[in-house]
């Protein structure tokens, strides 16, 4: 047997969930939420003040929410989503699986998996700073607005690329390395007033504008 709860709250009211076995949802409400299960998925929507949305075995899937302090995003074995974000900060991170951030604003965003991929489809904001993190799984960043940024992108085995204009400087290494490795890109782009922070032990890096 199984069973399914239905609960309803005042809007304002701050909510913990917690399950072992099943999914977790919660919508529109504006106190602080903090949903976490097991076994299941979590998904969270039109929550302004969420906090963790956090699953051992399961996909986590945030649309439209915020936070004035630090949204945290996770699963061990699945997949992390978020779209419509506006957050501070941001952590999203899953171990197999791959994390995507999609027409969301954050000004300090941590983004790591192990074993997958990771997309991040958003404009980046001016004085914020990205990081972006998977061992072996490809990164992909697809830029819109006119904030410049510094780069800091390499892979040990895969490849980086940017179809984006940067102004390459030396690394030290070879000469290869200075004109800028097939595998390392460190350089600016417009004003650099973001920062960006790419790795990738054995996938490919890139950088391109919608």
């Amino acid at each position: 047997a199984s069973v399914d709860y239905v609960i309803s709250v005042p809007a304002g009211a701050s909510v913990s969930l917690k399950s072992i076995s099943g999914d977790v949802s919660v919508t529109n409400v504006k106190g602080e939420v903090r949903a976490e299960t097991v076994s299941g998925d979590v998904n969270v929507s039109g929550t302004p003040n969420v906090a963790i949305a956090k699953t051992i075995s399961g996909d986590v899937t945030a649309q439209n929410i915020g936070t004035q302090t630090t949204l945290v995003l996770s699963t061990i074995s699945g997949t992390v989503l978020g779209t419509g974000l506006k957050v501070r900060a941001l952590e999203a991170g899953t171990v197999s699986g791959n994390v995507r951030l999609v027409g969301s604003e954050v000004e300090r965003l941590e983004a790591k998996s192990v074993s997958g991929s990771i997309e991040f489809d958003s404009p980046l904001a001016k004085g914020g700073r990205y990081e972006f993190t998977s061992h072996s799984g490809n990164v992909r960043i697809m830029l819109s607005g006119n904030t410049g940024f510094e780069l800091d992108a390499d892979t040990f085995s895969g490849s980086v690329r940017s179809d984006v204009p940067v102004t390459l400087r030396a690394v030290g290494r070879t000469e290869q390395g200075r004109r800028g490795s097939s595998r390392a890109i460190r350089g600016t782009h417009g004003d650099a007033s973001a920062f960006l922070t790419v790795r990738s032990h054995s996938g490919s890096v890139i950088i391109t504008k919608k």
